[in-house]
């Protein structure tokens, strides 16, 4: 077996473990990605509601959490819903729906375009990679040999 056939077989093994290592990356970091997704989803479902859209008191104040009874349950199933207001103060958003089973959602920023791209790009970068590379240097060394 020549040296450049060994280098082949040298670039084949080392692109399948960078595919592997860019898998195992992937797979580590698809449940925070997929949490964030769901609870995002969630969490709009939930300000889209009638009963996420408070009315001010008689004062013009606006609340700051509202709480449903036992005796008159929310039919989305919210147990408290907490607000904060806007940076003029005008007016209120909500920061968190704690539910009857004790589940809490937050406002979580919804995953960006990229992190999309990131879970399919991190298998392919660790295939693409090794074979770049040692395709380089198979082309440096080639360089070398010819010129003697």
């Amino acid at each position: 077996m020549n040296a450049r056939r060994g280098f082949w077989h040298i670039t084949f093994v080392m692109s399948l473990l960078g595919l592997l290592a860019g898998l195992t990356a992937s797979c580590l970091y698809w449940p925070n990605f997929n949490y964030r997704r769901l609870y995002h989803n969630k969490f709009v479902s939930l300000c889209a509601t009638d009963e996420a859209h408070p009315e001010p008191n008689k004062w013009g104040d606006y609340v700051v959490e509202s709480k449903f009874l036992s005796d008159h349950p929310s039919k989305y199933g919210i147990k408290t819903i907490t607000y904060a207001p806007t940076a003029g103060g005008k007016s209120t958003h909500v920061t968190s729906f704690v539910m009857l089973d004790g589940t809490t959602y937050y406002d979580t920023p919804s995953p960006t375009i990229w992190e999309y791209l990131l879970l399919p790009g991190l298998p392919l970068f660790g295939l693409a990679l090794p074979m770049l590379l040692f395709k380089t240097l198979d082309w440096i060394i080639a360089g070398f040999n010819r010129s003697t």
